[in-house]
């Protein structure tokens, strides 16, 4: 790994270790950062829009899994809504997922 995939696994460690949620997945618990309500390419691009309620954005890291979500996959929240991965993007230390989000009676 180089020192800046590094650098940036340990800047993302410190993120969950102050704003992370625990979501169910496969089976098993794993942490995670969750945006609501956003579209990634606006995020991207400095322009966050809340008015898109049924999307969210998953960021976990890639040692957090065994392997690779895959599209059509779900994590679930601790309110019981399912994030159910609709974009997958990886990055060198993190999968960044784009979700549509369910209630817990969907």
């Amino acid at each position: 790994m180089s020192r800046a995939a590094s650098d940036r696994e340990q800047g993302f460690t410190e993120l969950l270790d102050e704003d992370s949620e625990t979501l169910e997945y496969r089976g098993g618990t794993i942490f995670a950062v969750v945006n609501r309500g956003l579209d990634a390419k606006a995020l991207d691009a400095g322009q966050i829009d809340f008015s898109d309620r049924n999307k969210s954005h998953v960021e976990l890291l890639q040692s957090a899994v065994s392997s690779a979500p895959r599209v059509g996959e779900h994590f679930i929240d601790g309110d019981g809504e399912f994030h159910r991965i609709q974009v997958l993007r990886r990055t060198d230390i993190s999968y960044k997922c784009d979700c549509e989000v369910a209630g817990p009676d969907s």
